[in-house]
């Protein structure tokens, strides 16, 4: 061997050495500070390229905000940044990631964070639980290189991811991942909604079919549809193609598969090993898979889960649709856009004689007009148009109409019997037909309650306030948690009927200054308190005297109640008022009990109804469930940190496993995520969804 040969193979020797040895990223020095670019689905963040490792500043917010599931299709979701699945993170190895999450003032429930790409204590959980209307910081330092999950980690876990909580976090090497032309954002969930597929309306969260993993829908990026049509993702022929896919699961494995392309290159798992020339890769639930694949051809390509039944009858189907010229010899058959649409994304059925279904009827006001709108855009829109306004001399306008809000009785005939002939309508006059409409009296009670609500039309007046108090007499009752199966007992109290209102509230503090929130001491209230009041005495504008006051301080709340020469009830005493429903003073047994508190749990902003719009109890008690959370004297006497996956309570039977081991009823999930919230308090907060009522004890017994 000559020395040439000798002393060329050792330099390859050392330089594959030297490629091999990487610096630990816990020692990669950063370099200045910039703030994360945040991207909604199915956009991505630009690449790192080959900036030095930084400190990044991640800003994120958590809404719960109701949206589309599927066509006629309503669904509460709770989201990181108003999207599901949440915003994607961009990062690189050795970055120091510096976490700003915030929960915004009008969410019900505490939320936190559990990133995948976070070395610690729950992936960031334990140091996140955040309470609505606040912020927490914490940071990390990425330490592999991958892309990850993000999810909530709040009890029931199940739950929060289930309801759109997860997303992607990537962590990209030094120097960036190889460069392609198109990179987008795919993620799976699975959705458990007490309607089957395709059941028109607002559909609500269903723990039991969450249990037996039993989805009614499995989509990408958060709904039917969410990447199809006018919505599908797009490339040129002759363009390499990256998808960064996730899993938010909470329960299914995904079969990912793109028709008719096969992956060159699958970062298994999302991390660092590489397979070639795959045609299905497996994602686990809260897991991930970088894939990439160069189009060829021209057409749309189909995304699906390949657990086929999922694709075309639950909704997991996306479109790539590829522009440029034909090749022939490599394609030659005719590619057909929407080839896989006939079947549809509900369930499939043969036509029946069974007739129309029965139509499900509204539990409350807010779900009567959300059904109603479904309604109209279906039978009303093409006339009356989306804001009611009607077609100039041929079909007049709903939007503030004399006609419609002179006679509700005449509205509703029309709609059963139609009407031909000429009326007139603010001053105009029209002469068309109004054909009979084929709704049930349900549907024509939410149609007509809708128009009613919008467009400056006349509103339903609703009781207003009380202040009244009921007698509860003395009872005892097992508590729902609690390492000890003792019973806890509860003597007489006169009870507030209805919350706290705005209008009682103002007059406290225009006799009593101190708590005035000009005057307030930030020892006694943070910065939320009272903070939609545009000044001390002046209740906000559109804000009806008769609904709850809120965004209040437990100091504050509690000042009030003693002013009066009564209290804030204890959590127990809370908690045996709060368990009876209309017919019996311990409902927690009953399945649709805790299924109506859960569902309003997940509706957004019931704090500006008037007080009274909920079920009156066994007690004569209104609104323990549907309108406001409520301070309680020892709120704090069960503290949890957030991170549920683990024990870190108190009280070591009370919120380890998935949250509810030390749950009497393991199945009231309903009341484990009150003490969740109540856990995430601090005296000083005040919250736009936080209430409060007062108690006094009393020697009456009956």
């Amino acid at each position: 061997m000559t020395v040439l040969t000798v002393l060329f193979l050792f330099s390859c020797t050392q330089k594959e050495n030297s490629e091999l040895i990487k610096p630990d990223p816990a020692n990669i020095k950063v370099v200045g500070q910039s703030e994360a670019e945040m991207t909604s689905p199915p956009l991505v963040p630009k690449p790192v390229g080959n900036r030095e490792a930084t400190k990044l500043i991640v800003n994120m917010e958590i809404v719960e905000k109701e949206g589309q599931m599927a066509d006629g299709v309503t669904y509460i979701y709770w989201t990181y940044g108003g999207t599901v699945p949440g915003s994607f993170i961009r990062t690189r190895i050795g970055d120091e990631v510096e976490f700003h999450l915030k929960n915004h003032p009008d969410n019900k429930l505490p939320h936190n964070i559990d990133l995948h790409a976070v070395t610690g204590p729950g992936g960031g959980a334990a140091s996140s639980f955040v309470a609505p209307g606040h912020e927490i910081v914490f940071s990390f330092k990425v330490l592999n290189e991958g892309l990850y999950v993000y999810h909530c980690a709040t009890a029931p876990v199940g739950m929060h991811i289930a309801n759109g909580m997860y997303g992607l976090i990537l962590v990209e090497p030094a120097g960036g991942l190889p460069k392609v032309d198109k990179e987008y954002y795919i993620m799976q969930g699975d959705f458990y909604t007490q309607g089957e597929n395709g059941e028109s309306g607002l559909q609500s969260f269903d723990m039991k079919k969450a249990i037996k993993e039993q989805p009614e829908y499995v989509v990408f990026n958060g709904s039917v549809g969410a990447l199809a049509g006018d919505k599908a993702i797009t490339a040129n022929v002759g363009e390499r193609v990256r998808l960064y896919v996730g899993n938010g699961g909470p329960n299914l494995v995904s079969s990912f598969h793109v028709i008719g392309e096969i992956f060159d290159n699958v970062h298994v798992e999302g991390g660092t090993l590489i397979n070639k020339d795959v045609q299905t890769t497996l994602i686990p639930a809260g897991g991930s898979a970088i894939v990439d694949f160069k189009v060829d051809v021209p057409g749309t390509f189909i995304i699906v889960d390949h657990s086929i039944f999922r694709t075309f009858n639950k909704g997991s189907l996306g479109m790539l649709k590829v522009s440029g010229d034909e090749n022939k010899i490599l394609y030659s058959g005719k590619q057909q856009e929407g080839i896989y649409n006939p079947e549809g994304s509900a369930i499939q059925s043969m036509p029946s004689d069974n007739g129309k279904a029965e139509t499900k009827k509204a539990a409350n006001i807010t779900e009567r007009i959300a059904m109603g709108k479904q309604a109209y855009m279906r039978t009303c829109f093409a006339c009356h148009q989306a804001e009611g306004q009607g077609l100039p001399n041929a079909f007049p306008p709903l939007a503030g109409s004399d006609y419609l809000n002179a006679d509700v009785e005449r509205a509703i005939d029309i709609v059963l019997h139609g009407k031909t002939g000429e009326i007139t309508v603010n001053g105009k006059k029209y002469n068309s037909v109004m054909t009979k409409q084929e709704l049930s009296d349900e549907e024509i009670a939410n149609v007509l309650t809708y128009v009613y609500s919008s467009w400056s039309n006349s509103k339903k007046t609703v009781a207003g306030s009380s202040s009244a108090k009921v007698l509860v007499t003395a009872g005892d009752y097992f508590p729902l948690y609690g390492k000890d199966s003792i019973t806890v007992h509860v003597s007489n109290l006169l009870v507030d009927v209805h919350p706290v209102t705005n209008i009682r509230f103002l007059e406290h503090v225009q006799k009593n200054k101190r708590w005035r929130k000009s005057k307030l001491k930030s020892l006694y209230g943070d910065e939320n308190y009272l903070v939609e009041w545009p000044n001390d005495t002046t209740l906000p504008f559109m804000t009806d005297s008769t609904s709850p006051v809120t965004n209040i301080s437990w100091f504050a709340a509690k000042a009030y109640c003693e002013c009066r020469g009564e209290r804030l009830p204890t959590v127990d005493e809370w908690e045996y008022i709060a368990m009876a429903n209309q017919d019996m003073p311990d409902a927690r047994a009953l399945k649709t009990f805790n299924q109506y508190i859960l569902d309003w749990y997940e509706k957004p902003r019931t704090n500006t109804k008037k007080v009274g719009s909920t079920f009156q109890n066994y007690w004569g008690v209104y609104d323990m469930h549907g309108l406001v959370w409520e301070w309680t004297m020892d709120f704090n006497s069960v503290m949890i940190s957030g991170e549920s996956r683990k024990d870190v309570t108190n009280d070591p039977l009370l919120f380890c496993g998935s949250g509810s081991e030390g749950a009497n009823d393991l199945m009231n999930y309903a009341a484990f995520m009150r003490y969740a919230f109540r856990g995430s308090l601090k005296a000083k907060y005040s919250i736009q969804n936080l209430g409060f009522r007062c108690v006094k004890d009393t020697l009456i017994t009956k």
